[in-house]
């Protein structure tokens, strides 16, 4: 999801920064003595910089960019709280007080208005320079809806082998009870207990194999065996279901908008150039450079 992207960028940097914020301009300040030896702060964060400091430098000049970017959009306060509580719901947290401390674990960050700042504009910025050029029209959006918001409840029997699959299709299709038939030889056993009922599910939920069919057929239709790596299926489909299109359309327009944006990486780059980023360390001087 995008908007957990810039919560992975400058989890590394923060930290570090922080802790350079903290460090003396001593270079002979030890951080630990043993023995008579000592690890100073400078060569502590040599190595740091070392090991890490591509992508480190890579994460700041980001943040930097894309919080510009984020005021010259003007994004306003209600579209952060929203992508708070997108972000919230992501985590499965309730309350502001709840994600701070999540957060707190990770970042070194006081309060949630910091994060507002420096994680959630910037990301908000990030998708909507990605989404730029993108329209969607009523009719568009109604048919990524029916064909992504799509539900459908189907029962299935499951056996190992095509013989026995065409022998217990023979009985459905003869007009033998199909959860009867299911309850008795059907080896999934979180369905077979309930005569193979599976319930209500969306697209990407089930196997490819499975899904394509079940989605595929009306209400009342039983398939013919079909394999996928678990084994061999007799599907019904026993009832499709669409939200309401109304309640769920703010949703599917910001889903399908995400789904035909630009690449992340893409973006970055042209801000890259946009910005003319010039890097003086020699360590460095290669990092943004086109390919």
């Amino acid at each position: 999801m995008k908007s957990k992207l810039l919560i992975a960028i400058g989890l590394t940097s923060s930290l570090l920064l922080a802790s350079c914020n903290n460090a003396s301009k001593d270079e002979s300040s030890a951080v630990v003595q043993m023995d008579g030896q000592v690890i100073t702060e400078a060569e502590f964060f040599q190595t740091l910089k070392d090991r890490n400091g591509s992508a480190i430098l890579e994460e700041l000049v980001q943040q930097k960019i894309l919080t510009a970017e984020a005021e010259k959009l003007g994004i306003t306060d209600e579209e952060v709280k929203e992508e708070l509580e997108t972000i919230k719901s992501s985590f499965g947290i309730e309350s502001d007080d709840e994600l701070l401390s999540f957060l707190q674990s990770q970042l070194p960050i006081k309060t949630i208005d910091e994060f507002k700042t420096n994680f959630i504009k910037p990301n908000i910025a990030l998708q909507k320079l990605a989404a730029e050029g993108v329209e969607v029209t009523d009719e568009d959006l109604k048919t990524y809806f029916n064909e992504n918001y799509m539900e459908v409840k189907a029962s299935h029997i499951l056996v190992d082998t095509e013989e026995e699959a065409k022998k217990l299709y023979e009985q459905v299709k003869a007009g033998g009870d199909f959860a009867a038939i299911a309850k008795e030889h059907s080896q999934d056993p979180g369905s077979a207990e309930n005569g193979g009922d599976l319930g209500f599910f969306g697209k990407g939920q089930m196997l490819k194999e499975f899904e394509e069919v079940a989605f595929a057929q009306e209400p009342g239709e039983i398939s013919e065996p079909i394999q996928s790596s678990r084994g061999y299926h007799i599907i019904k489909t026993v009832e499709k279901k669409l939200p309401d299109f109304e309640e769920m359309k703010k949703e599917a327009r910001k889903r399908y908008i995400e789904e035909h944006s630009r690449p992340i990486n893409e973006v970055m780059d042209e801000l890259y150039k946009k910005a003319k980023v010039e890097v003086k360390d020699e360590q460095f001087k290669d990092l943004f450079k086109a390919e």
